[in-house]
């Protein structure tokens, strides 16, 4: 199962591969003469390894009453948590809404 971000960071539980590879994108775009046209883009995608967020800091934070956690490993848990419910609803801010 993967996370994503919806900008630049994909969460996985286990390691991926590197790659590079293009993406073909298609927008419906209005012309001027009221019609639709389709438009194709291609876009360039590199993954790449990023440090792994430290859960231990969560660990000891939960046990140990320590004051503080850090930002990327709340970040990161909050972005696995949200997936699975940002696939049959719609997301906006920190709520979510069925898809009609």
């Amino acid at each position: 199962m993967l996370a994503y971000d919806g900008e630049n960071t994909l969460y996985a539980a286990s390691p991926l591969e590197i790659k590079e590879f293009i993406v073909m994108l298609s927008d419906n775009v209005e012309a001027a003469s009221d019609s639709k046209m389709k438009r194709n883009r291609e876009s360039k995608v590199k993954s790449s390894l990023a440090p792994r967020p430290d859960l231990s800091h969560l660990q000891r934070f939960l046990t140990e009453r320590l004051y503080g956690c850090p930002g990327e490993v709340v970040q990161a848990l909050d972005i696995v948590r949200r997936a699975s419910p940002a696939k049959g609803y719609t997301i906006a801010g920190k709520s979510f809404f069925a898809k009609e």
